[in-house]
């Protein structure tokens, strides 16, 4: 099993009881789409752990799950803070032109002069649309991701994403 066909879903963030229940942090949209997998894996002690979902649900406004295996709270206490992965093969087939977050990580982001901004390190989510965080050196540039205004275009192949940003928007 390869790295780079792992996918951060979420993350172990706490502990539910006394039963093996831990909380979890999601990555996924809607956030309880987490609770669509029934197993997940962790990079515990270099290697790689399949965990398997017994169970998952709310607790009030909390995500929890338990896994197989874990009876009590002690026994799954060492994943604490651990990162919660999926296999790329486990995500759902997107349309023509779709693409998941994970696939723009790392990507090159240039405007139509050339100009490099850097690359995308992560997503930010507002009200009225999403924030792509491009980082390069030291400097961090907030581009919003609005296909067909900011965004032009987003090629997968050559991992560039071009965009209508002036380099004095910074």
């Amino acid at each position: 099993m390869d790295n780079h066909d792992k996918i951060v879903v979420g993350k172990i963030n706490g502990f539910y009881g006394l039963k093996g229940f831990v909380k979890v942090f999601s990555e996924t949209r809607p956030r309880d789409a987490i609770f669509d997998y029934d197993h997940l894996y962790v990079f515990r002690n270099n290697e790689w752990q399949t965990l398997v979902v017994e169970k998952a649900q709310y607790a009030g406004k909390s995500l929890v799950i338990k896994f197989e295996g874990f009876i009590d709270r002690t026994a799954i206490e060492p994943y604490y803070g651990l990162q919660l992965f999926i296999e790329r093969d486990q995500l759902e087939d997107l349309k023509e032109g779709e693409f998941y977050w994970a696939d723009l990580l790392g990507i090159t982001v240039k405007n139509t002069e050339g100009h490099i901004f850097g690359e995308v390190s992560e997503f930010l989510e507002t009200g009225a649309n999403d924030v792509m965080i491009v980082k390069k050196g030291g400097a961090t540039t907030l581009i919003p991701f609005t296909r067909g205004h900011a965004i032009l275009d987003v090629d997968l192949e050559n991992r560039v994403i071009l965009v209508d940003w002036d380099e004095d928007d910074l």
